[in-house]
């Protein structure tokens, strides 16, 4: 009996998340063919509130150059753009944001004596930002010029609080490169159709925008900035979106080890956030968002 019992109860342990994912899957093939992302329509041209993009920096002083040089290059109006850098490094860094800001000045530098890490800077940044609408990026990351405005036209709808962009791997033609372009399709299959259905809330800080109204209070909030981002705000009652139009670059690890390493923190951090935001399990956050 007792034999029979444990027979009954390993056939489950693998039949029930069988079932539980394969009817997930189900539900996503569905709503990835069956309804429009509503920002499809926008025009960004008539819809223009004032953006900081914030990005913090430790010691990049190698693309620092580079990354400066891409945000200045976006088609998003520079009277309606406001670039920070949260800085905490001990190399060159800060010279050269300098440097940039007396030819620029919409750009600001926020620099710290100690190492702060990138939620606290990221909150820094936030805090003394002007804009409506909070740009996460990351120095080792690059938009294309219609980015910004891409993410940002979404938020003429008063019901999304936040965008998240695709991401697009620069080093595809490498071994490891190639598998981390398979694993973002599958990816960006389930947010187009997670945010068809409702809400997705794989965020990455590289290209995402947040209303700064609904980010500011961060501090409370133990988890990393950029990946906890949409549940905080979905929890408030406002959508998180995924905008496969507002497109970023990056490089994948070179090598497996370095992205098994990658992996394996992202998943421990998600797990953290997943027990964090718990009480959100099986709740609805439909239509709370004011009008």
């Amino acid at each position: 009996m007792i034999v029979q019992l444990l027979q009954y109860l390993v056939i489950a342990c693998f039949a029930i998340p069988f079932f539980v994912f394969g009817t997930y899957g189900l539900i996503l093939f569905y709503y990835r063919h069956n309804r429009r992302l509503n920002g499809d329509s926008y025009n960004v041209d008539t819809f223009e509130p004032m953006v900081s993009v914030v990005t913090p920096t430790h010691n990049e002083s190698s693309i620092m150059h580079k990354k400066i040089e891409n945000l200045l290059a976006t088609k998003y109006p520079k009277d309606k753009l406001e670039i920070i850098f949260v800085d905490d490094s001990n190399d060159s860094t800060p010279d050269i944001i300098r440097d940039y800001i007396e030819k620029n000045p919409n750009i600001r530098l926020i620099s710290f004596g100690e190492r702060m890490g990138y939620s606290p800077s990221m909150l820094a940044g936030v805090k003394a930002s002007i804009g409506e609408i909070i740009v996460l990026s990351d120095a080792g990351s690059f938009h294309d010029a219609d980015t910004i405005g891409n993410l940002v036209r979404h938020f003429r709808d008063h019901k999304v609080g936040a965008v998240t962009g695709k991401d697009v791997i620069l080093n595809d033609n490498e071994a490891v490169g190639s598998s981390e372009v398979l694993y973002m399709k599958f990816l960006d299959f389930v947010r187009k159709a997670e945010t068809n259905m409702d809400s997705t809330f794989y965020f990455k800080g590289e290209a995402s925008a947040a209303r700064k109204s609904l980010i500011s209070d961060f501090e409370g909030c133990s988890a990393t900035f950029d990946t906890a981002t949409a549940l905080f705000i979905r929890q408030k009652g406002y959508k998180t979106i995924f905008d496969s139009d507002a497109k970023f670059y990056e490089y994948a690890p070179e090598t497996r080890d370095e992205r098994i390493k990658q992996k394996t923190i992202r998943a421990a951090n998600w797990i953290k956030i997943l027990f964090q935001f718990k009480g959100m399990a099986f709740r609805n956050y439909r239509g709370k968002a004011p009008r």
